[in-house]
């Protein structure tokens, strides 16, 4: 059950990581902010839950890859200045380099 769940945010992560490639290339809409805000949400809910569960919420919080999730969170939620600081979000590939050191290897 738990790899299923971990093989489900590896998909969502993928697919966030695609969404941005492709939509790099295209002007800001209403619809996209929308996407964007269901994806900042879904990243946040993730990682609320990732620090449920943890041992050490506030250890995994100020961890770099916790930090990091955190500027992803705030560039998806909080469009500042438009997408200038949209290269936050790419910060989301993390993420995959964090599956394989916690022993989901994707390969």
């Amino acid at each position: 059950m738990q790899s299923g769940f971990r093989y489900g945010l590896l998909l969502f992560d993928l697919s966030t990581i695609i969404y941005l490639a492709v939509t790099s290339f295209v002007g800001g809409s209403p619809f996209l902010e929308l996407i964007d805000a269901a994806i900042g949400f879904g990243v946040l809910t993730e990682f609320l839950a990732r620090l449920s569960v943890s041992r050490r919420p506030l250890h995994d919080l100020l961890h770099p890859l916790g930090l990091a999730d955190v500027a992803v969170i705030i560039s998806f939620l909080v469009p500042i200045g438009g997408y200038r600081f949209g290269f936050l979000r790419a910060l989301r590939v993390l993420r995959l380099e964090a599956f394989h050191v916690q022993g989901l290897d994707v390969k």
